[in-house]
């Protein structure tokens, strides 16, 4: 059975009665408010809209009171979502963020006021508004690439990840952005703004699966745009904090944490397409360690980012034989003709097959098992 809606005149007739006896000790209790109707949505958006240009008449409160309706009225309810999103409220939330955040790059916003508490509560609630109107439906029904605000919205959001005061919201945000899909071009500017690819770094050195996952997959969308974006993915640790991040799913060993054991590998996998990447994985032995144990023949996609991760090193790097000896030790060779017999995905079989046959080279003649053969 659903709670009863609020009669608002009898709510009014009590609060009332409540105010003419507190003198007699009758103490106040709040009673239920009318909840928000989509009658009310021009009135919500018009509030938004003055808070986000900075109107005299604007109050904080009100914007706070207004963000939190049109979070109720969005949730679970799709085709509201549709209509909220019809009514202009992207672009009036992405200046809203760009107020609650001002004066960082590249948002400098010169009449914002100097952030409080509070503003940065109408920030977090606007990251959730966005969260539930951007969602994979409304991607797929509204062509985001062609609303004029897109950028500015992309842009406040990077700029409210930097900032963010706590997790659920910069974890939020990054799942915004990847659901976003910006243009490669737009992906470059970002990943080279300061300190965005080292904030992604502490989000996932974190190593919580509320913001390991969403920083994992917006750094792989950072790292697939430029060569430099991998260069400055090496520079502030990433390789490090992805290899201790592999290290951790080893010791949880649960089947569920394959997602992220996958990604990290395609992450890894991107940032070695660059030499310095590639310096980086080869320079530790506990890296390439690391990638061996979470080579099974169960999960196929992550064998196959970890085969090339190994061929880019073997293949690039001035001593490939202290990889491949490295590689050895750990039974490389062992598991990589398993998955060279059990893949489904041919490139994968291929890939397995030269890995193998370069891992070979490393060991002598008379070493060398009959299973070599199948390669």
């Amino acid at each position: 059975m659903e709670d009863p809606l609020p009669n608002h005149t009898l709510r009014r007739m009590i609060q009332a009665w409540y105010l003419q006896h507190a003198g007699c000790g009758v103490d106040r209790l709040l009673t239920p408010r009318q909840p928000p109707s989509l009658k009310d949505l021009p009135h919500l958006i018009d509030i938004l809209a003055s808070a986000a240009h900075n109107s005299p008449a604007a109050s904080p409160h009100d914007s706070l009171d207004a963000l939190l309706k049109l979070a109720r009225l969005s949730t679970d309810r799709p085709r509201t979502r549709r209509i909220i999103i019809h009514h202009g409220a992207i672009p009036i939330l992405s200046k809203l963020l760009s107020r609650s955040f001002p004066g960082s790059p590249p948002i400098v916003s010169s009449v914002a006021a100097v952030p409080t508490p509070l503003s940065h509560t109408i920030a977090d609630e606007a990251i959730k508004l966005l969260d539930l109107l951007v969602d994979p439906i409304s991607c797929a029904e509204i062509d985001l690439q062609h609303l004029s605000c897109h950028e500015e919205l992309t842009f406040s959001l990077v700029n409210a990840l930097l900032r963010a005061a706590t997790l659920d919201s910069r974890a939020r945000v990054s799942t915004i952005l990847t659901r976003l899909q910006p243009p490669l071009c737009l992906r470059r500017k970002i990943g080279e703004l300061q300190g965005f690819i080292a904030a992604l770094a502490d989000m996932i050195r974190e190593d919580d699966g509320l913001l390991s996952k969403p920083a994992l997959g917006l750094l792989i969308d950072i790292c697939e745009a430029s060569n430099r974006n991998r260069t400055m993915a090496t520079e502030v640790g990433a390789v490090e904090t992805l290899a201790r991040l592999l290290e951790n799913r080893l010791q949880q060993s649960g089947g569920d944490e394959n997602d992220n054991v996958e990604m990290v590998m395609k992450a890894l996998e991107l940032i070695c397409q660059c030499a310095e990447g590639r310096a980086a994985v080869a320079a530790d032995e506990r890296i390439i360690a690391v990638i061996v144990k979470n080579i099974n023949a169960a999960y196929e996609r992550s064998a196959h980012h970890a085969f090339h991760i190994l061929l880019l090193v073997t293949k690039y790097v001035q001593e490939p034989e202290k990889v491949k000896a490295a590689a050895l030790r750990e039974g490389a060779l062992f598991k990589v003709i398993c998955v060279a017999q059990s893949a489904k995905n041919s490139e994968t079989r291929k890939a397995a097959r030269r890995l193998a046959s370069a891992l070979s080279e490393a060991m002598p003649p008379e070493q060398l098992s009959k299973t070599m053969k199948i390669i």
